[in-house]
């Protein structure tokens, strides 16, 4: 049976979480006293038995100047006994025809297997680019660099929204979003960072975190780039004998302190309703185009058919066209890519008419 969980079958839930994922059990007891939402999750259940969940939470995307509502999957796991029977499968195709039948647009989530996911319909559009910072030097940078806290909040919510928006998509943080955040962050012994022109004037943030080989930087964000500059020497002068690495957005520009960036995937996307999302996409506005292909979706059966797009001043309009085996099989998750910016193995038709843009996306739950 598949069903919403209850605040009843919270026990369950966090057994089959601790037995699933290799968490700490003080982020477990965290995270479900204070994140964890029975409402939000789906289970399929034998009897009261629960043998599989997913959680589905509810974020806004900043999308090109705009908002939009979609949800991120948390935590599907199945019961070490039943895997390999495909609850999992049934569990995800159950949760997105739900989402569908609400005009639900897109699902994110963070792959432990990304084949599994791949298969099921979702794309890697979210990546970072991980940036080995150039050791210590001389030069003399103003300011300081001083610990931050659950009371500067409001302003991080500010520079994250200011340096992200240049993505042109990205995930909103609210208030709360943050606190979580930040909770998680120090538990797992990060740090945040400040760097002040002087005491009374904060110009950005630094997220911090000491792995056993180097130090990572997981976010930062100035909405100038001297002050990141001087942020990072100031970094250095912190933790002198420690390696760096920055988990930078791609659409950085690479750093005079860079010696090194490797890209790596991130995050993945799925469309749900594929109708619904074409009317999201901003399409170039000066171009025209037509576009007849046959989707494939392997766990949404009404996203399945034979269609003409049209694209028209910067709007897409799908029509249904009688099947042809002459026409191209494009894949639900290459709809996705391209739709992100990822505009390889694009027909030439379209490649223009897609917005050019890299995403960023760094949020763990």
């Amino acid at each position: 049976m598949y069903r919403a969980l209850t605040t009843y079958d919270l026990s369950q839930a966090q057994t089959l979480w601790e037995h699933s994922f290799d968490d700490p059990s003080s982020f477990v007891d965290w995270y479900f006293s204070q994140r964890f939402s029975p409402q939000q999750t789906r289970g399929i259940f034998q009897g009261v038995q629960l043998q599989a969940m997913g959680q589905l939470v509810p974020y806004r995307l900043a999308w090109h100047g705009s908002s939009l509502p979609i949800t991120y999957l948390v935590g599907l796991c199945t019961q070490a006994s039943l895997r390999g029977q495909g609850l999992a499968t049934d569990l995800l195709r159950t949760m997105l025809m739900e989402l569908y039948e609400e005009d639900q647009c897109l699902n994110l989530l963070i792959p432990a297997v990304p084949d599994f996911y791949k298969d099921r319909g979702w794309s890697h559009v979210f990546f970072h680019r991980l940036d080995t910072i150039a050791p210590q030097t001389n030069e003399a940078h103003q300011g300081i660099l001083s610990p931050g806290s659950f009371n500067d909040i409001e302003q991080l919510i500010s520079w994250y929204s200011r340096y992200f928006s240049q993505a042109r998509v990205f995930l909103l943080r609210r208030a709360q979003d943050w606190k979580d955040l930040l909770h998680d962050h120090l538990m797992d012994g990060g740090k945040l960072w400040l760097y002040r022109h002087s005491p009374e004037k904060p110009m950005g943030y630094l997220l911090v975190r000491r792995l056993p080989d180097y130090l990572l930087i997981r976010e930062m964000a100035f909405p100038h780039a001297e002050d990141g500059h001087a942020a990072l020497a100031l970094l250095r002068k912190e933790y002198p004998q420690t390696p760096i690495k920055w988990q930078a957005w791609p659409g950085q520009p690479v750093s005079e302190d860079t010696i090194n960036s490797i890209n790596t995937p991130f995050a993945m996307a799925r469309i749900v309703s594929f109708p619904r999302f074409i009317q999201k996409i901003p399409f170039n506005p000066v171009l025209s185009a037509s576009f007849e292909f046959r989707l494939s979706d392997p766990l949404l059966e009404p996203n399945n058919g034979y269609f003409r797009l049209q694209i028209h001043h910067g709007r897409g309009e799908l029509e249904n066209i009688p099947p042809s085996d002459s026409l191209p099989l494009t894949p639900i998750q290459q709809w996705a890519a391209w739709s992100f910016g990822l505009l390889q193995d694009t027909p030439d038709s379209l490649r223009q008419c897609f917005p050019h843009f890299v995403p960023y996306f760094n949020d763990l739950f």
